[in-house]
């Protein structure tokens, strides 16, 4: 009789893991205080960043909108698809903003989602020329089965490599929108100076020849 080798419980984690590359460090191990957490350095000031975040709730109105915006609270409705285990998923969930530093969050209701919450956190580098955005998340789908945990955090994974390569590709836009717009202003100026000096030249070359006229 043939033996066959028996796989256990870590090693099956660890196969399932590769299939949906997944990580097997403690910020994939489970629980709900194991946030998963990436960051990325982004070439303009906390402020701009911080606009960023706010601005990508309104920019993909048929996945997600602003419910409401008191203070420092905003409610915000999204629809997720194309989930694993899942499918798709509606939430509503709040963002408690510390203006230009970090913007909580946390799930105030959802069909599929047990859990849904994490921060943004700011950090200026390079005397505020540029800012390190760590963004942190957990999810959890309400249903039971085996490994889900596992399979929401490399979702989970995704969602933040996007959600701050898109904040990225913003902040870039407006940077190069603010360096274009100095830039022309620079020209503007300097044109309208170059015309006041013309304009001076030609009164200046008037009046003397009214004097010489004068003279004769």
């Amino acid at each position: 009789m043939k033996k066959y080798p028996v796989i256990s419980a870590a090693m099956a984690l660890l196969a399932l893991s590769t299939a949906f590359g997944l990580s097997t460090s403690p910020a994939f191990a489970g629980g709900k205080h194991n946030l998963i957490e990436q960051s990325m350095v982004i070439k303009a000031p906390a402020k701009l960043v911080f606009e960023g975040i706010q601005q990508s709730r309104s920019e993909d109105p048929t996945r997600r909108h602003m419910v409401s915006h008191n203070q420092d609270v905003a409610v915000i409705d999204e629809k997720l698809s194309n989930l694993p285990i899942i499918g798709s998923a509606h939430l509503v969930y709040k963002e408690i903003e510390v203006p230009f530093k970090r913007i909580d969050y946390e799930l105030v209701s959802s069909d599929k989602l047990k859990a849904f919450e994490g921060s943004w956190e700011l950090t200026p580098l390079d005397n505020g020329r540029e800012t390190r955005v760590s963004l942190k998340s957990y999810t959890e789908v309400k249903i039971c089965l085996p490994f889900a945990k596992e399979m929401s955090g490399a979702q989970t994974a995704k969602d933040i490599n996007r959600r701050l390569g898109n904040l990225k590709h913003w902040c870039d836009e407006q940077e190069a929108n603010r360096i274009s717009s100095r830039h022309n202003q620079s020209q503007l100026a300097q044109s309208s100076g170059k015309k006041c000096l013309e304009a001076d030249s030609i009164q200046i070359e008037k009046e003397s020849i009214g004097e010489k006229e004068e003279q004769h």
